[in-house]
């Protein structure tokens, strides 16, 4: 039967037309396509709060390389800009949402000093610094929320020497704890998620100084084990979260092994599987989190082939991925770096 799935703002029927016959159509225009939106940036911080069903954005290296202390909100219809303090400008730090208390957690990253440490929450209305004590400044790393556990997972990284960091630590919302300094390879630019499926924390991909890296991995809260990844392809600077409604790993985009990708691949437990063959255009450097009522959803990041700094175009598009067919939500402007 064709139906329309429930939504934040029923955007979901605004973004993808149900038809007849159950499949989806591009979307009218009735989402904020030319209101205010976040400038084009890379390694900013982006979650979805569950709670408030609100995608939040901090943060991120702008066209000009300077780094970005703001704070956004995606409603399911439009940007809103969040005038409120909060950690300093700061890009590619860590950051997912904490079921359990409907707070969102942000470690690290790199400001205009270098690398920090500090922990920040932010529940909808402010930001407030918790921690200045944990784990080794870096930036890089990867972090996911396992609810069963109730605890904040943080994973790898790049610290303040640029050395890649190897090991596992969890926030329980009150204190930092060191879990592991076993495990996947030291690396940095990888991606992690909740799988629901496994009950477990996975990381993938990433780069470890040498290679680019295809591995899947599983955290337990004791101790990580390999997973057969099934024709992973070589990723890092990717999007990765997991789609609860159909009980799989998304990821999209990223450095492959010669260059930036668009490309979409779907994880069901077993093996990777290439979906999807329109959509963004290749980019890294940008976010992807998995919205209930939308699907997965990426925005920003730098596009095409360039490698210079000169060379690096930004954007600031939205797009969501309903598991059949992509659809630009909002944004589009794209510029390129500055030396």
């Amino acid at each position: 039967m064709s139906r329309c799935l429930p939504s934040l703002s029923s955007v979901v029927c605004l973004v993808f037309a149900c038809n007849g016959d159950g499949e989806t159509a591009r979307a009218h225009q009735d989402a904020d396509t030319t209101g205010v939106v976040p400038s084009p940036r890379s390694g900013f911080a982006l979650t979805f709060d569950g709670r408030r069903e609100t995608i939040v954005l901090f943060g991120g290296s702008d066209s000009a390389n300077v780094r970005l202390g703001d704070t956004w909100e995606w409603d399911g219809m439009r940007w809103l800009a969040r005038d409120i303090t909060g950690p300093s400008p700061r890009s590619d730090a860590q950051i997912t949402f904490d079921s359990r208390r409907g707070i969102i957690v942000l470690f690290g990253g790199i400001t205009p000093d270098g690398r920090v440490g500090d922990t920040w929450e932010y529940d909808g209305t402010a930001w407030k610094q918790v921690a200045i004590d944990g784990p080794r400044a870096r930036s890089l790393g990867a972090m996911a929320f396992d609810p069963g556990r109730g605890r904040a997972v943080l994973t790898g990284g790049s610290g303040p020497e640029r050395e890649r960091l190897g090991d596992t630590w969890e926030w329980d919302g009150e204190r930092w704890h060191l879990a592991s300094d076993e495990g996947p390879a030291a690396r940095g630019a990888h991606a992690m998620a909740y799988d629901a499926r496994m009950e477990r924390v996975v990381l993938y991909g990433g780069y470890d100084g040498t290679s680019t890296l295809s591995d899947l991995w599983r955290w337990d809260g004791t101790a990580w084990q390999p997973v057969d990844g099934g024709g992973a392809p070589p990723r890092l600077h990717l999007a990765l979260d997991y789609d609860s409604r159909r009980n799989r790993l998304v990821a999209f985009g990223g450095f492959g092994e010669s260059g930036r990708v668009g490309d979409t691949w779907e994880w069901d437990g077993g093996s990777w599987r290439q979906v999807g063959t329109e959509g963004p255009a290749e980019r890294a450097e940008h976010e992807g989190v998995f919205v209930p009522s939308m699907g997965f959803v990426i925005f920003g990041g730098i596009v095409g082939q360039g490698m210079a700094v000169s060379e690096r175009v930004k954007v600031n598009d939205l797009w969501v991925w309903n598991g059949m067919a992509w659809a630009q939500l909002s944004g589009g402007s794209g510029s390129p770096g500055r030396s």
